[in-house]
């Protein structure tokens, strides 16, 4: 089983599993970018949004985070696990309460881009 790091780390994380090497691209555009902006659009402008549905928007925050300026991702394929994981870190790390109306800005208008 795959779990997000946690305790003192320095690094946001995004996990996805179950996407190939070759498909991880379009698993982090369509699905962790594409498919939760919308679930985003009323909440840009607050410092604390609502975090009941930040399950559902999380990943798509992290990744547009304005503070964040450095993202490094692998996937692998584990011994005793028959499907690929991917595990993103980004840092400086993003979703903090009181810093989301400063790092989750609106869309600039650019249609989005599917993978």
């Amino acid at each position: 089983m795959i779990r997000h790091s946690v305790g003192t780390e320095s690094y946001g994380q995004n996990i996805g599993y179950g996407v190939t090497p070759e498909e991880i691209g379009k698993m982090i555009t369509n699905m962790m970018y594409n498919d939760e902006a919308g679930l985003y659009a009323g909440l840009y402008g607050q410092a604390n949004p609502d975090m009941s549905n930040f399950h559902h928007w999380g990943h798509f925050s992290q990744i547009v985070w304005k503070d964040t300026n450095t993202v490094g991702c692998a996937t692998v394929k584990c011994s005793n696990n028959l499907r690929w994981n991917t595990v993103c870190n980004y840092g400086p790390p993003g979703n903090f309460g009181g810093r989301y109306a400063q790092n989750v800005g609106r869309p600039q208008g650019a249609a989005m881009a599917v993978a």
